[in-house]
């Protein structure tokens, strides 16, 4: 009776919140996004700094 109880605690698991596929797509796809949002920010701020630094 108490060796079956220690074995179904044994084999549960829980699945966190950010642990199956769906999110884990999804935290992939903003990944993504930020990426390229920060890297067209750098190209313009790098710009502008160049920009500057000819003009002035």
């Amino acid at each position: 009776m108490f060796a079956s109880k220690k074995h179904k605690e044994a084999n549960r698991f829980y699945l966190l919140p950010s642990m199956g596929r769906s999110n884990r797509k999804h935290h992939r796809e903003v990944l993504l996004w930020a990426l390229v949002v920060g890297l067209i920010c750098a190209a313009i701020v790098g710009f502008l700094i160049w920009f500057m630094n000819g003009r002035f």
